[in-house]
């Protein structure tokens, strides 16, 4: 069975507008039809280098596929093994472990790393692919030093797939087993996602603690039972772990197996007199789901409560009245909404119908709520479009596309931002790769103007922009290096980039300033997920320039 993860990469590979010669042998290589794709490069051999609008050669989409016999083939008519697409990915970061092998016997270069930094381990390691990545390593992939962030994300990366091989590795360059997460988890709280008994009875007898608690209140118990794994949830309890122990969300083992469908652990426990009760979810009253303030330092917020299970695609947004909080869920895919009625706070629950949708955004009257999605339009691929609804005296309208001039924009991605004149900001992946700039609409007479890149972010890579109401600054993400801000002059012109990262002491993406401007919200990588961080945005005035 495809998982979710290669789901989403093949539809990335195979988005796009291409000839119509192109498009048959990326169809005959997705079917896995060999004599259709000889017989398609024997009567045209440049179809060899056809490119589809992510720029991935036939190649890559046999990669992905894993087609060894397709790929062979391709390969001996002459198919660059190292060629780029527009992520910058060569086909063995796409590949599965049979075209792994034939890639890297022919001298793939299995170091290469794209222009995001990432490297064929990163790919494998984030897919799963525990094969190809041990694979990697027995070739001599260079494994990151363990102590820096990059170091210690792949660590992690691979004791959620089981790899006894990678921590070995690790050992043997002078890894400290207590080694910890952002989110305080533990290599066992990692490898209780993996069901390798072996390796958590490595860990154990390295010391590693089995009944350290994260910053979501789990433990790995917590962590084994969520995930499915019997075998794990039942070494935990034999190991003396407190099966009725709930999270701060007020979860139990029992309940989280029970969201995971998970028969046999529910058996299991049922046998040992296990608590049954429903979760107990907390009294949260006050602002922003009653959480203490944060400092000038980012830190989590609602840790356990909205980012315990949710690996977060975008920042949370609040309505400017502060009654309603809205999130999206890459893993699992949901869209969360939680609601202030009576003072108290909702227990986080999935808005139907909105699962696929991405980036929440209300703007700064509370008036409408902007959202991507993808859309498949008629003879058309699929394609990334900004959606609003509007405010009604029951909650929000049906959901409605922005305007052509706006949609029509090829590569339009992640988060939209409009400022309180309807200005609109959102970024653009440039032909078909990451690479993305911001762009901005101008609202007047009640249409929006063709769409530009903003000046003085020419050559910058950025997305996910927030738009102040009064437009007079732009928070931005880039990969390289974090959030930076820009200030408008009196003239209409932007300064040059500030880092918000160096201020606030970490990196993330999707900012969002709340609607009284004193905090900043975004997303952060904390080693097992991206969750919501805030901070005191008080920062910004400070930065502002003093005309």
């Amino acid at each position: 069975m495809k998982t979710l993860k290669s789901i989403l990469l093949v539809a990335a590979l195979l988005v796009g507008t291409i000839t119509t010669q192109a498009q048959d042998i990326f169809d005959a290589v997705i079917k896995g039809d060999l004599a259709n794709v000889k017989e398609l490069v024997e009567k045209e051999p440049p179809l060899l280098k056809a490119k589809n609008a992510r720029q991935s050669t036939p190649l890559h989409v046999a990669a992905a596929y894993d087609n060894e016999e397709i790929a062979k083939y391709l390969i001996e008519k002459g198919s660059d093994i190292e060629a780029i697409n527009g992520n910058s990915y060569t086909p063995l970061m796409y590949a599965g472990i049979k075209v792994a092998r034939l890639l890297v016997e022919i001298g793939a270069d299995v170091n290469y790393k794209s222009r995001n930094g990432w490297s064929a381990l990163d790919e494998t390691l984030w897919r799963g692919k525990k094969d190809v990545a041990e694979y990697l390593l027995d070739k001599g992939v260079t494994i990151p030093d363990i102590n820096t962030p990059e170091g210690k994300d792949k660590l992690f990366a691979s004791i959620r797939i089981g790899s006894i091989k990678y921590l070995d590795k690790c050992l043997q360059m002078g890894l400290n087993p207590m080694v910890e997460s952002e989110a305080k988890c533990n290599l066992i709280h990692f490898a209780a996602e993996s069901n390798s008994i072996e390796l958590i009875n490595k860990l154990i007898d390295l010391g590693v603690l089995i009944n350290k608690t994260n910053i979501y209140g789990w433990t790995p118990l917590h962590t084994a039972a969520y995930n499915g794994n019997k075998a794990v949830v039942e070494l935990l309890i034999q190991q003396g772990l407190n099966m009725n122990e709930r999270t701060i969300a007020g979860k139990s083992t029992y309940n989280l197996a029970s969201e995971a469908n998970s028969i046999e652990i529910l058996g299991y426990l049922d046998s040992l007199g296990a608590d049954k009760s429903p979760q107990k979810f907390p009294v949260l009253t006050g602002d922003y789901l009653g959480q203490p303030k944060p400092s000038k330092k980012a830190e989590p917020f609602a840790p356990g409560i909205l980012s315990a299970q949710a690996n977060y695609h975008s920042s949370v947004a609040f309505t400017p009245d502060g009654s309603e909080l809205y999130g999206k869920s890459m893993m699992p895919i949901s869209f969360l909404y939680s609601k202030r009625v009576d003072d108290k706070w909702t227990n986080p629950d999935t808005l139907k119908n909105m699962n696929y949708s991405d980036a929440p955004f209300i703007s700064p009257d509370g008036k409408k709520f902007y959202f991507l999605a993808m859309q498949k339009v008629q003879g058309q691929p699929m394609k990334e479009l900004i959606y609003a609804m509007d405010k009604t005296s029951t909650g929000w309208s049906e959901p409605y596309p922005l305007p052509d001039i706006i949609n029509s924009v090829p590569g339009i991605h992640w988060q939209a931002s409009v400022d309180s004149k309807r200005n609109l900001y959102f970024g653009v992946r440039q032909n078909g790769g990451v690479i993305s700039r911001i762009y901005y609409s101008k609202f007047e007479n009640g249409s929006y103007a063709e769409p530009k890149i903003v000046a003085n972010l020419n050559d910058v890579d950025a997305h996910s922009p927030y738009i102040a109401p009064d437009g007079s600054y732009l928070i931005v993400s880039t990969p390289v290096s974090g959030l930076q801000i820009l200030f408008r002059k009196k003239d209409g012109s932007w300064t040059g980039c500030k880092s918000v990262t160096e201020i606030i002491g970490y990196s993330g993406h999707c900012p969002i300033v709340t609607h009284d401007g004193r905090y900043l919200f975004f997303v952060h990588n904390v080693g097992d997920k991206f969750i919501p961080y805030w901070v005191d945005a008080s920062f910004i005035e400070e930065l502002r320039p003093k005309e």
